[in-house]
């Protein structure tokens, strides 16, 4: 078992047993007992009839509990406070303090009045939502806290909740529904919130991970290891991010006489800025302040594995190809190899070994390295593919003597042309190389249908030369600016739930638990950049304040968007809203005039 996860003991495993025994005996008596404790202490709401109704469906496999009001039966009476558990919960929700906080949590949102409240323009009902949630947490604590209970029982219902579902979609998607993530409504409300706020800095890392967005991912590392030191993770992710920054943002010239390198599951963001044909000082400077993260990921982690391998991979990846830089990483990386059982890991550590020996000028020996990998694989006629050793293969036309390697590295040539899109930069010199080397080696070449291809979501805009990112600070987003903005407040209830409009370069940005949520420019040199999800494609399809819809479609099917209201200042305008790629289009006279990203509600 990983030594990262604690193992149960006798004690702690009857007491597993112990809470499943008490949630299979939860019934709807218990439930109406739960609720009338509860209702005691609260403050009922004016507007709505009381005692609450309350209803347990216990074959209801759905992991939730919601609050609603019914209609009155007469006219002229209040609607009747309701609430409902679904059996499912019980499966997630395994303890009776848990269950009291959902109900807790519940009972407060009928005493705040929420269902009775709501925005109209879609990004707004998001943010409103997410606003009502948090008050439900802080107010349930409080209603636990007058019964008699611990608010910590609230602080580990998110927790549970957060271990249940926060694998589930993207680290985009969790972070910016309209839920906030349970991490950071535990930190909301918990006395110590520190480690859960780093925590939750460390997901929006992932998140713009995701989106191959890495610079800011970096930030989101660093701003993690400045709450909490130990998280030791966030070192490794901001030295991985690093690295590969430095590599993205080289010169596709540079890049394209280098093999590919695998960093593994996630690539970098580019710069709107044009990137030069060769190696620049800004490269070097690139180079030195990722070399510098991974020194301190080493210093935190002596001799972790993950962190010795991105080590190695920048080495290969010396911007002026030192021999010891390059030999240093190719012995590194060898050695991992032979310590590591997993295929997969193999034969990135395999192609990552032949960066170096082809920028060191042994190609010969390169491909023998990516062609053996894959061979040692083989198994029931059957190999595992790496898409960067088809590219780095397919980069040419290769000799290999051997039946059975030609063989193979025909199957992972083709497997790369089959997994990318024709659009990719790549694909037709692929192609071409693939059916040479087919021809040569008398090998059938094997029908090719290329992918259709997937773009990553949108998670920051361009606006006056400056990027800004989802999930960034006010204050840090306010440093791009000379004067202060205008500030728009849409509830009385909810201060924190604002806009801010910076007039000057027609920038504004929807902010709630003082994040920004929705990023929108009206400038000239306004733009978003999309980034295909297959990695091993470098495209950057730029979206400019500016473009025809006709540009537009050339990126994204115009069907493929809906029409939404969406918030400027107190008034709403008609956006072209795509919801996969998380990003709106304001279009007047068949040319956009303002961009967005952000979440919207269905």
């Amino acid at each position: 078992m990983d030594n990262r996860f604690v193992r149960l003991t006798s004690l702690s495993l009857l007491a597993a047993l112990a809470t499943r025994s008490w949630a299979a005996g939860f019934s709807q008596e218990k439930l109406e007992k739960m609720v009338k404790e509860l209702e005691a202490y609260t403050v009922k709401n004016p507007d709505y009839a009381y005692p609450i109704k309350c209803v347990f469906d216990k074959d209801s496999k759905e992991e939730n509990a919601y609050a609603t009001v019914e209609a009155p039966e007469k006219k002229g009476d209040k609607p009747r406070c309701k609430m409902v558990v679904l059996g499912g919960l019980l499966k997630v929700v395994e303890d009776e303090r848990l269950i009291r906080a959902v109900v807790a949590h519940e009972i407060s949102h009928l005493s705040k009045g929420h269902m009775s409240k709501g925005m109209k323009p879609n990004d707004l009902k998001v943010f409103f939502t997410r606003n009502q949630e948090l008050e439900a947490d802080a107010t349930g604590a409080w209603l636990l806290q007058r019964a008699g209970y611990s608010k910590q029982d609230m602080v580990d219902m998110l927790k549970t909740l957060d271990e249940k579902f926060r694998a589930q979609g993207g680290w985009l998607e969790n972070l910016q529904g309209d839920h906030p993530s349970s991490r950071a409504r535990a930190a909301a409300i918990e006395d110590n919130p520190m480690v859960s706020r780093a925590l939750m800095d460390f997901d929006a890392g992932l998140a713009f991970m995701d989106a191959r967005s890495f610079a800011v991912a970096a930030r989101m590392f660093d701003r993690a290891i400045a709450k909490e030191p130990k998280l030791m993770e966030a070192y490794t992710n901001a030295a991985l991010a690093a690295t590969m920054g430095y590599y993205d943002n080289l010169g596709e010239t540079v890049k394209s006489t280098w093999f590919r390198p695998d960093f593994g599951p996630m690539l970098t963001s580019a710069s709107v800025a044009a990137r030069g044909a060769s190696i620049t000082d800004l490269d070097r400077r690139n180079y030195k302040a990722a070399t510098e993260r991974v020194a301190a990921a080493e210093s935190k982690l002596p001799g972790d594995a993950r962190v010795q391998e991105i080590k190695g991979v920048l080495l290969v990846l010396d911007p002026d190809a030192k021999p010891e830089s390059l030999q240093q990483g190719v012995k590194i990386l060898t050695d991992l190899m032979a310590k590591t059982m997993d295929g997969p890991e193999k034969l990135r550590i395999a192609n990552n070994i032949a960066v170096g020996q082809q920028r060191s000028g042994s190609l010969t020996e390169a491909v023998a390295t990516l062609v053996k990998a894959e061979r040692a694989t083989f198994k029931d006629n059957k190999i595992l593919i790496n898409s960067y050793i088809g590219l780095n293969l397919g980069e040419q036309v290769p000799t290999i003597s051997d039946k059975t390697d030609a063989a193979i590295a025909a199957t992972v040539m083709s497997k790369w042309l089959k997994l990318n899109t024709k659009d990719n930069p790549k694909y037709e010199k692929v192609s071409k190389n693939y059916a040479s080397f087919c021809t040569a080696n008398k090998i059938e070449a094997g029908e090719i249908k290329p992918a259709q291809g997937a773009m990553c979501s949108a998670a920051a805009i361009w606006s006056g030369g400056k990027q800004f990112s989802l999930f960034d600070t006010i204050e840090n987003i306010a440093k791009g600016f000379a004067t202060t903005p205008v500030e728009k407040v849409y509830d009385d209830n909810f201060k924190d739930l604002k806009e801010m409009l910076w007039s000057e370069s027609d920038f504004s940005v929807i902010a709630s638990e003082g994040q920004a949520l929705r990023l929108t420019t009206y400038a000239k040199d306004g733009a978003l950049v999309l980034k295909p999800k297959a990695l091993s494609d470098d495209r950057r399809l730029m979206i400019q304040v500016g473009d025809t819809m006709k540009k537009l479609e050339e990126i994204v099917p115009a069907d493929s968007g809906v029409e939404v209201s969406l918030v400027r200042g107190y008034t709403m305008e008609q956006w072209i809203y795509f919801p996969e790629l998380n990003f709106g289009v304001c279009v007047k006279d068949d040319k956009i005039i303002g961009l967005t990203v952000t979440p919207v509600a269905d």
